[in-house]
This record gives structure tokens, sequence and C-alpha cells, in this order.
């Protein structure tokens, strides 16, 4: 529920995203990119994670044990990390706002403190999604029951796959159980006519309609993990016409699905054998230990040093069930790519950036890109979505890749476990960095600010990872918890902008009182009557205006800022954080950020169009800054000139956008990204949509981070 006053954002419980009214059950998603639903086991007060892509309800080991429930024997489930053995367990699961469901429930080992919700439970809900908010119908009685073991199809936990890891229902759980419908549908739906047979007794109606509900649901699954497999299919189709295109050879597209393995006794195998497995960071002990003095403006007087010649970087994506299929998918094109058409030959450093699908084979990903590229070094991250070029993946398991070939004296990777210092004498010069996070690390936004103010030039970029599992993130290595990234030197030119998503409604205001994050007076006025008349909802009283406030969100500049760019549009220094309570006694609003006095303020919400203006603005300020002598206007259709022209002046780019922006928001799949293509052409370019953007010495929401390296 939408709380009053502090306490609540300060443990920032699930609470302060979950409101159930009336009929109506409504959940925000929270900073990790997950909805959560708070509930209990047994009677265990726990935070459910809703997993959309688990056709199940899965608890942990441990907690099975606590609770002392018995075992009804065992099951094989297919989960991001493989095929798992797991105990089927019964249990009485209560949902906040009124929602239980008696049912059994599969006990995995690893599984975490946060039990998921499968679809078992949310598909016999109607509910629906929209811009961030999961919106439940409560059922009449707040009972789901568990399905009649009598009426279960005969052997239907063999059709489901569970016991089957191996062939095709490796990649499609439950293909065998769809095909014995298609085969003998009398044999595998026992009394299929009588479900459609008149009857009066509205229990027997009710007793079909759930067992037709059970056969829907499972068919819906499988259709979706046939699209899957289908859709994985095309992108191979795909790939290997566009080889037989390039003329690459199929010796050479074997040779590039093979992982090299270096000759004994090489420069290449004993840097493989010496370099070490990758490894959890530990938690960051201050900045001692995770961040880096950088140095890149020149002295005044002295001449710059020249910028490095960078080639074409290399790109490669796929989707595919398989996480290793489809890093070999993805590795085909980039070797198709590579020492071709001025495009590199010897790359040195690699990003990669994956979906939330594969985080539990990230270490493995990892340690088969060190095997393929010997030598080269990787950064990136674990997010919701993942882009290249002018396509979006999102809820689907996807990766993309990007090699180039930045100058090895011009790099250098840091993390919690390599930190990034500066000694005396290091000829080495970060100019600014690249930078990679955890959401949950403590104090971020104080690490985020301080690292920024041990550079130069205050410039960093970069975004949180996000994900419904494990927010991972990679600098020759895997971690979770605390940043990483790459700092590049002064050789390494690069162009930035901060476009943001969301519009102003009311006109700016200076915080004239505030106690951290509660917000009492603004231009000397009670804060929680200016938001009132901004939204203009003075007539109502604060509880029946909550439609409107939960859609209000508070764009925050420091004191010396200019907050707007322009009427109407927010300018890059503004952050946009979330309204997450209000204080009717003493009239004042709560923020999601710690508010100083002195802070400008003006309350917000996110337009759709104001952020396609704002992504069309900084494409255009980066098209006129490549190409001044062209003409920067975007070409309706039909050939650019000026597209062509940033094309060839740029080596690569990163672009790491919103998790609640993208194809959805925008309005079409993978709109965003083509807005970008359209104004800068054909860019190498990857990035993904995360829990947070990393500009400047900020923090932002609802903003896209587009950076280029130029050449």
């Amino acid at each position: 529920m939408l709380f009053l006053g502090v306490q609540a954002w300060q443990h920032r419980q699930a609470q302060a995203r979950f409101q159930a009214e009336g009929g109506l059950i409504e959940i925000r998603r929270g900073p990790d990119g997950h909805y959560h639903w708070p509930g209990r086991v047994n009677g265990r007060a726990v935070d459910f994670l809703i997993d959309t892509g688990a056709t199940g309800t899965a608890i942990s080991a441990d907690l099975a044990r606590e609770l002392d429930l018995a075992s009804e024997g065992t099951v094989r489930s297919a989960t991001a990390a493989g095929v798992v053995t797991g105990q089927v367990v019964r249990a009485d699961v209560q949902l906040d706002g009124g929602v239980r469901a008696e049912r059994r429930v599969v006990a995995l080992a690893g599984l975490g403190e946060r039990p998921l919700l499968g679809m078992d439970v949310l598909g016999r809900l109607p509910w629906s999604q929209a811009d961030g908010v999961l919106r439940i119908d409560r059922p009449g009685t707040g009972t789901i029951r568990r399905r009649p073991p009598a009426r279960r199809p005969a052997g239907a936990a063999r059709r489901l796959g569970m016991n089957d890891p191996t062939g095709f229902t490796k990649l499609v759980p439950g293909f065998d159980f769809l095909q014995g419908l298609v085969k003998n549908a009398g044999a595998a739906l026992p009394n299929i006519g009588q479900w459609v047979a008149p009857t009066l007794n509205p229990e027997e109606l009710e007793k079909r309609i759930e067992e037709l509900r059970t056969v829907q649901f499972w068919l819906e699954q499988n259709a979706r993990m046939l699209g899957a497999t289908i859709q994985a299919l095309e992108v191979q189709r795909m790939t290997l016409s566009t080889l037989r295109t390039m003329n690459v050879q199929m010796t050479d597209l074997r040779d590039a699905l093979t992982i090299p393995v270096p000759p004994a006794g090489t420069a290449a195998a004993k840097t493989a054998a010496a370099s070490p497995a990758a490894a959890p960071s530990p938690a960051p002990e201050g900045l001692a230990g995770a961040m880096v003095r950088q140095s890149v403006l020149t002295a005044p007087g002295t001449v710059p040093p020249p910028p490095t010649t960078m080639k074409r970087f290399l790109l490669g994506h796929a989707t595919h069930p398989d996480a290793s299929m489809a890093l070999a998918l993805a590795a085909a094109q980039v070797e198709a790519q590579r020492g071709r058409d001025g495009q590199v030959e010897a790359p040195t450093l690699g990003w990669i950036y994956l979906s939330d699908h594969y985080a539990g084979a990230a270490t493995a990903l990892h340690d088969e890109l060190r095997r393929r590229w010997p030598g080269v070094a990787w950064v990136g991250a674990v997010g919701i979505g993942v882009a290249v070029g002018g396509v979006e993946y999102f809820e689907e398991p996807a990766l993309v890749l990007m090699l180039g070939d930045v100058p090895r004296d011009q790099f250098r990777l840091f993390s919690g476990a390599q930190p990034l210092t500066l000694r005396p004498g290091d000829p080495f010069e970060p100019m600014t960095a690249q930078v990679h996070a955890d959401p949950a690390t403590p104090d971020l936004g104080e690490l985020v600010a301080e690292l920024s103010e041990r550079t130069r030039t205050g410039y960093l970029f970069g975004g949180l990872a996000s994900a419904r599992t494990r927010c991972l993130h990679l600098a020759d290595g895997v971690f979770q918890g605390g940043l990483s990234g790459v700092a590049f030197g002064p050789q390494v030119t690069l162009l930035s902008r901060v476009t943001q998503g969301c519009q102003p409604v009311g006109p700016v205001r200076r915080v004239s009182a505030a106690e951290r994050n509660l917000v009492l007076a603004l231009d000397g006025r009670p804060a929680l009557d200016c938001l009132m008349e901004d939204l203009q909802l003075e007539s109502l009283e604060p509880r029946a205006a909550l439609p409107r406030l939960r859609q209000t969100l508070v764009g925050l500049s420091d004191g010396q800022d200019e907050v707007l760019a322009r009427p109407g549009q927010f300018g890059t220094d503004t952050r946009v954080r979330h309204l997450i309570g209000l204080d009717p006694g003493r009239r004042g609003v709560a923020i999601g950020d710690e508010v100083p006095e002195g802070m400008q303020l003006a309350f917000c919400q996110r337009h759709t169009e104001a952020a396609r203006r704002d992504l069309v603005r900084i494409c255009s300020e980066l098209r006129e800054e490549l190409v001044p002598e062209l003409d920067t206007a975007p070409a309706p259709g039909g050939s650019d000139p000026a597209a062509d022209a940033v094309a060839r002046r740029v080596a690569g780019a990163i672009y790491v956008s919103c998790s609640g922006r993208g194809g959805p928001h925008f309005g079409a799949p993978s709109a965003e990204l083509a807005l970008v293509r359209h104004a800068l052409g054909d860019v190498p370019l990857v990035g993904f949509f995360a829990a947070g953007e990393v500009a400047r010495n900020h923090l932002y929401g609802y903003t896209g981070v587009l950076t280029l390296f130029t050449r």
C-alpha cells in the first residue's frame, strides 16, 4: 500500500509496492526489476518473487526443512542453471490481499531466500501488466484450489516432460505431452466427451472448468516453448544465410563453432592456465578496494594526445534455449565479419550482455569467451532485456557480443577483486569509465559519486544489472555485488548523451525544509499542498487521489543546475525518483532518495512522446557533432548521407536504457532502438535494459545513456 511516513521506505519492505483495494491487487515492479508479492508459507512470512516464466511455484529446500514439510516424491525441473532435481511437498500458500493456494510446490536446493510464485498460481487469476504495474483480479472465494489428483490425466507427470531431460524435451519441456494430445486425444484426455456433455450440476460444471483450465494452461506453456524454439531455429537459418552471402565456407563456420585450444607451451596457453576462475566478488569495503583515481585532462599549455585509430567493431547476437548454443551462433557471426571491409582483425576488448535467462550460465559463458578469444578482456552485465543494432530482446533467452580493437595501453578493467588504483609512475591515465553494478549494493549512489570525483572529467557512463534471478556483472570474472567496469585512456575518444523519459507536470520548486527523504516544504509551502496543486487534486483527499499519485514521480536537481533544457523538458542533470509516501499530518511527501534543503524539485510523470522527442534530440546532437558539414535532420525515407557519414565515424556504441523503456514503452517491438538506428545509421551497437542508469556522477531512472566510440 501507499504508506504514510518514512519508516516503511527506510526498511524498503515489499509492502511499499503492494496495494490491494476491493477486488483489485496492484504490485509495482521493484528496484531489482521484479514483482514481489508478500505472503506466507505454512504461516512463515516470505516475499514471493513472481516468475511468469516458471510453470510451478517453488521454495528453497532449506525453508522446506525448517517448516518440516514432508517429501511426496521427486521431480526434475528445467531452470536457468539447467535441469535440477527437487522434492515435491504440500504447502499452504497465503498471499497478501486475501489469495490462498492450497497445493503442492517444489523444494529446490540453492533457490535462495525468496520463493518463486509460478504460473500454477498466477495463471489461474485474471492479470495484466503495463507500465511496471502488475494488476490482478482477486477470485471471489480468495482461494485457489489444488487440482483434484483423481482428475489428473493418467501419466501426466511423464507427459509433462519432468523426467526426461534428454532429446527434444530438453529444449521444449512438455513436448511429449502435447504430442500425446495430438496423437491420441482420447487416451491423453480421458472422458473428453463428458466435458462438453450437458449438465445441470453447478459443482460438476466447476470441476469441468477447472480441468479444462489445467489443459489450457499446459497447452499455452508448450505453445510458448515451441515458439521460442522456432525462433531459435529461424535465427540459426538467418545466420547461415548471412554467412553464405559473405562467401563463408562451411569449413570456416565449423572452425568458428569450435573453441580454439592454444598449443601447449605457447604464451596464450600459459596465460589461460594462469588466469583465475571467475568467482563472486566480495562486498566492497569502501572505495579503497573498488575505485580508482582517474586522470584525463591535459595540463594547460600541453598538447592532448592524438586519438587512437580503431576499426569498426564486430557484432554477434543470438537467441536460443541453450546458452552455449547461443554463444556459438553469435561467435560464428563475429568470425564471419573479422578482418573484412575495415572491421576489427585483432580484438582486445569485448562486451557481452545477457538476458537474465542465462544468469545461471554466466560463469560458463565467460569461461567459453576466454577460450574462444584468448587475450581479449571482457566486461558486461545481465539485463531484463538486451539490445543490438536496431533489435531488442525482451522476455527471451538472448545474448549480444561486441568486440573492439581498443589499444591495450588505453584501457584497464576494474572490480572489487581487481581494483584499479593509480601508482606513482603508472603510465596509464584513465579518461573516463564505463560502470556496471549490482543495484543491491549498499550506498551505491555515494560510490558512483565518489568515483566520479576521482576522475578529472567527472564523467562515468553505464548501468545497473537487472534480473529476475541474479543481478550479475562481468569484468574478467562474474560478480554479484559491488561494481566493475573498464576505464579508458585519453586516446579513446567518446561522445555520450543522456535522454530523459519523464515530463514535468508542474513548476520547478526549491526544497525549503526536509528530513532525509521526507520533503516538508517547497518554496516555503507544505510539500503535500504543492503536490496536490500541481496535479490539480486540491479538492480530493490524498487517499481518493491515489490512482493519480501512483503515476507521479519526482525530478530532482542540484541547486545550481539548470532543471529544464527547454519548456516542458528536463535537462540532463535531473534524476527521476519515485514518490513513495505521504505524511498528511506534517503535509509532507516521501521520496526514494535523500533530499537536502536547497535542491530543486519538480513533480513529473512518464511520457512516451516526450521520451521519443528527447531521444531524437540527442541523436541529432551527436550527428551534428560528428558530421557538422552535412544536413543532420534524419531523412524520412530512402538514403541518409548524414547517417552514412556518422556510421563511418563511429567504431562502436553502447546504449543503456531503463528496463521500463524499450519497445513496449515506445509503442512497438524494438521501437526505441529503431529510432537510434534510423538517426545514426548502421553503427555497431550493443546494450541492455538496466535497473538504473549511470551518467556523469549520478544514478538515473527512466533514462537512456548513449555512448559512441569515435574514430
